[in-house]
C-alpha cells in the first residue's frame, strides 16, 4: 500500500512552478533568521534531517524524510518499502533517514512535537519546503 501512496506521490518530482532563485533566496532568509536565535552549540551541530533538506532545496529535489522512534517490526517493515522506492527514485529525490529520540533531532526541533505522531512517518518535502505528502506507519 505505501508503494503505491510513494509511486503516486513520486509522479510530480519533476520541478516547482516556483523559481530555483527564489526559492535559495527564502531559504538563506530562514537559515540567516535560525541561525541568530540559535546557541552556537545548536548551531555547530546542524541535524541530519535539517542538512538533507538544505541539500535538497540547493539540488532542486524532492526530500523523503523517514521518521522513526523504535527499531521494531513496523518500523523494519516501512523502511524496507522505503528503501525500495527511493531506490527508483534516486534522481529525482533524496532521502533521510531521521530518529527522533536522537539528542540531535530533538535539539534541532524543539517547536516540533513528535510523541502524538504516528511513527514510523514518511514526509516528501518539496525543494520549496513544502511538506507535499504524508505515509504514517504502513
Amino acid at each position: 500500500m505505501a508503494g503505491a501512496g510513494f509511486a503516486l506521490l513520486s509522479a510530480g518530482c519533476g520541478g516547482s512552478a516556483q523559481s530555483t532563485e527564489t526559492r535559495r533566496a527564502e531559504s538563506a532568509a530562514v537559515a540567516t533568521t535560525t541561525v541568530d536565535s540559535k546557541t552556537s552549540a545548536e548551531v555547530a551541530a546542524p541535524s541530519a534531517a535539517k542538512t538533507a533538506i538544505a541539500k535538497a532545496a540547493e539540488a532542486d529535489k524532492y526530500l523523503f524524510a523517514f521518521f522513526w522512534k523504535t527499531d521494531d517490526e513496523s518500523t523494519a517493515a516501512m523502511r524496507k518499502v522505503f528503501e525500495e522506492a527511493m531506490a527508483d527514485l534516486a534522481d529525482r529525490a533524496d532521502a533521510v533517514a531521521v530518529n527522533v529520540t536522537d539528542a540531535g533531532e530533538k535539539r534541532s526541533s524543539r517547536s516540533t512535537d513528535w510523541s502524538g505522531r504516528p511513527m514510523p512517518l514518511v514526509l516528501a518535502i518539496a525543494p520549496n519546503g513544502a511538506i507535499t505528502g504524508g505515509f504514517p506507519r504502513r
